[in-house]
């Protein structure tokens, strides 16, 4: 086609040449424009139309025939309205009428954007340029339309992503900062602000070398990377207050706009630092809780057979004075030996949920003096007891272990000469009546944030060196256990109070008193694998009537059992850690055989698991034990009566 008209063109120009007249040429000219039209409306990239000002289309080219999927005979018997949505058509009329009104001489109209309909239903977004030909009877309107939908979308898609970009980059958890090629800080995010503690124009003056200082200049020196590269690597930072800590540099370089950025992802290590100095403290206290809890298991067996003999050679009748003055201080050291066992326990947190009860005034009397050797010569500990005892249900290990941790914080929280007030009530807590102990200091205070996150495992306000954020998880994991509840009231500058409230302990009545049986003697079996401690407990229970049988594993225990019939032994005392089988598998071994025997476990490993018997049967025991403890414990569950005619018998 384009030879054809570049022929006929040159033809209408030679003719002109050989001497046509002034009209004739005139005339020529006038087709050969009109030929050039038609050529440009065929060929150009732009799709044409012309139409009348009452919107009929008069002709189309074959590139809007393209743009809007519609054959150009179509095209031709459309109007406006068929091809512009509604508010477009009227925006095309008004500038086409102002173009007419204007007269041929009028420039034509600046982009108009509208979406036109393609035949597919897919809006096709495109910008129109109009001019005006005055023509008889009424003008014509020619329109170039322009496909930017492809431009359009991709900017509307960089938009959505820079949106997103700016999104994530102000909300990041890291640090993140853009710099370009030479190291220039163009950009930083509200965490490389609160990390640096530089403000966002004093960054955008430094260049990243300012930053960590160091001569060899990482992360400028990675400007050389191809784009989408990512390099990662560690160096330390220097913030605005002076220090200096270890990152994780993650560099990326992208194309942002024009130009070629890295985005540098700054991760501070000093929280992890923190964490690992905190697990390892938690590990060392952990693998010393392991080992004062064997140790405790071995010292409290040694102690019950010192407490229990000392005792029951006190009230031999050919002792002189001296000597029963002498059993009774080996007696009370062996005692406090056992109380600073537990303790230990408590201390390195081995302690689980232990059976017997504890009266709370008596366990702060003995622990204000260990308590105030925690204490600096300018913080005082003062206490406000109540008159009458309070008997709560909690270990004194455990109370020990509370205290601890909340009389070190409060000195912690005195920066100077202040005071910690210890002070026990009787509170109604609900419906009940409970226990309550307040840890008060006059210290700075803690703010709302802290406070919400005091009982949170790691969590903690001293340095990584003085502090493992266990203390107080501890405590609240002691008082869920117990169904125990604790309050904090604290205000800056104006000290905190914690109120710990503890159910209290009630007298439990015994349990239906097993009479014995017919044919059922008071025979007894003594499951321990320490001699002392059987043989201990085999001269107590001979002394209330019992004729005691003895092993000194779980497995020979069991064998023992097994041998005999229901009903042959009156009693089973087992300990709970023994070799070969627990006391706990051992015990209910002993149900399975015999679903009426009574059974006491004594227990002088903190954290062992008491097992859980649903007969009312079974008690639990704390070594080393009182001889008269442990008969009262019999009693409940055999009925002094029963210890009373075995005793006689046995005499």
């Amino acid at each position: 086609m384009s030879s054809r008209r570049e022929h006929k063109a040159v033809t209408t120009i030679a003719d002109v040449s050989d001497g046509a007249t002034p009209e004739t040429n005139a005339d020529l000219a006038s087709v050969q424009r009109q030929e050039m039209l038609e050529f440009a409306a065929e060929c150009g990239s732009d799709g044409m139309l012309t139409f009348g000002l009452d919107g009929a289309i008069i002709s189309a080219n074959p590139r809007i025939s393209e743009i809007l999927g519609c054959p150009n005979a179509v095209l031709c018997n459309s109007t406006l309205e068929d091809l512009f949505e509604r508010e477009d058509v009227s925006t095309i009329y008004r500038h086409a009428r102002a173009l007419a009104n204007l007269g041929c001489s009028a420039p034509p109209a600046r982009w108009v954007r509208v979406k036109g309909r393609h035949v597919s239903g897919e809006d096709r977004i495109l910008d129109l340029s109009l001019a005006c030909v005055r023509c008889d009877p009424s003008p014509i309107c020619m329109v170039l339309a322009r496909d930017v939908t492809d431009i359009q979308r991709t900017r509307e898609s960089l938009a959505r992503e820079q949106v997103r970009f700016h999104t994530f980059f102000q909300n990041s958890s890291d640090a993140l900062f853009i710099h370009d090629t030479r190291g220039r800080i163009l950009e930083a995010n509200p965490n490389a602000i609160e990390v640096l503690g530089y403000s966002l124009s004093d960054l955008r003056d430094m260049r990243v070398k300012d930053l960590h200082g160091d001569t060899d200049n990482k992360l400028a020196a990675k400007g050389n990377m191809s784009i989408g590269e990512e390099v990662t690597f560690k160096t330390e930072f220097q913030n605005a207050s002076g220090d200096i800590f270890p990152v994780l540099i993650r560099s990326q370089k992208v194309v942002l706009g024009e130009d070629a950025v890295l985005i540098a992802t700054v991760k501070d290590l000093r929280r992890e630092e923190i964490i690992r100095l905190q697990l390892e403290q938690a590990q060392q206290l952990e693998a010393m809780g392991r080992m004062a809890g064997a140790l405790s298991h071995d010292f409290n067996n040694m102690l019950m057979v010192v407490i229990t003999n000392a005792l029951e050679l006190q009230e031999s009748t050919n002792l002189t004075a001296d000597e029963k003055e002498m059993l009774s201080d080996l007696h009370v050291a062996a005692d406090q030996a056992s109380t600073l066992a537990s303790r230990l326990l408590g201390i390195t947190r081995k302690q689980g949920t232990l059976p017997g009860t504890c009266e709370l005034n008596s366990c702060i009397d003995s622990m204000s003096g260990p308590l105030r050797g925690l204490l600096r010569e300018s913080v005082t500990l003062e206490t406000n007891l109540e008159k009458s005892d309070i008997v709560i249900a909690l270990h004194e290990s455990q109370v020990t272990q509370i205290l601890t941790n909340l009389v070190c914080n409060a000195r912690d929280a005195i920066t100077g000469a202040g005071t910690i007030t210890l002070q026990t009530r009787r509170v109604q807590h609900g419906h009940d009546i409970c226990g309550m102990l307040s840890v008060a200091d006059d210290g700075a205070g803690m703010s709302d944030e802290v406070q919400s996150r005091i009982f949170e495992p790691l969590f903690t306000t001293k340095s990584p060196t003085s502090g493992t954020g266990l203390g107080l998880a501890s405590v609240q994991a002691i008082l869920d256990s117990q169904c125990g509840t604790v309050e904090v009231d604290s205000t800056l500058g104006e000290g905190t109070t914690f109120r710990l409230t503890f159910p209290l302990e009630h007298e439990t009545s015994p349990a239906q008193t097993v009479a014995p049986q017919s044919g059922r003697s008071l025979r007894a079996l003594v499951v321990d694998d320490m001699q002392g401690v059987r043989k201990t407990l085999t001269r107590l229970l001979a002394r209330w009537g019992f004729e005691a049988d003895s092993a000194e594993d779980g497995v020979m225990g069991a064998e023992l059992l097994a041998a005999h019939p229901p009903g042959h032994y009156a009693l089973l005392m087992t300990d709970m850690m023994m070799p070969k089988m627990s006391g706990a598998e051992l015990c209910t071994r002993a149900r399975e055989h015999d679903p009426g025997l009574p059974i006491i476990v004594l227990t002088a490993y903190s954290s062992e698991t008491i097992p859980h018997d649903s007969t009312g049967l079974l008690r639990a025991v704390s070594k080393p034990v009182q001889p008269s403890r442990l008969r009262g414990v019999v009693t409940s569950l055999l009925g002094d009566e029963v210890l009373t005619a075995g005793a006689a018998e046995s005499n």
